[in-house]
């Protein structure tokens, strides 16, 4: 639906990590996220934080959320992110309720093709199974498969 799209849209990656020591000022820890995350581990300018603040109680590391606002950067951080790995950082993509429901059930229906090790991956609320690429049909509750561009429609 259009809210949907609106709502997963318009959320940009929140991107969270541990960080630092827990009594820093937002400057201090802005400075410090722009220079060792963005510019040395991903190779990427952020100009666009929006917001920077520590989640939850005060402990001595707690999580780190940055809001970022210009889309360009959003998606070249998330292009980027697989350079993160082994790190104590990751960058998840923020979904509507209603898509991580679509992807839990959809990954879910895939069992008998994980047992196979057959390459399955999630994209967005689509489920793609080697070339074939299925959604979650509500009203069935079950998993449908959908046509591809350049491709006719499916009937299953």
């Amino acid at each position: 639906s259009l809210i949907r799209c609106l709502e997963t849209c318009q959320v940009g990656p929140a991107l969270l990590f541990s960080f630092g020591s827990a009594d820093e000022s937002e400057q201090d820890l802005r400075g410090k996220v722009v220079e060792n995350i963005f510019s040395r581990r991903l190779g990427v300018s952020c100009s666009s934080g929006e917001r920077i603040h520590r989640l939850g109680k005060r402990v001595e590391r707690r999580p780190i959320m940055l809001c970022l606002q210009d889309y360009k950067e959003n998606i070249e951080i998330l292009h980027n992110a697989k350079k993160l790995k082994g790190t104590n950082v990751y960058i998840p993509n923020d979904y509507s309720q209603e898509t991580l429901n679509k992807r839990r059930l959809l990954w879910n229906s895939a069992s008998v093709e994980r047992t196979k090790k057959l390459k399955l991956f999630i994209v967005n609320d689509k489920l793609r199974i080697g070339n074939d690429l299925f959604a979650w049909d509500e009203s069935s509750n079950a998993r449908v498969k959908v046509a591809i561009a350049n491709e006719a429609p499916v009937d299953e």
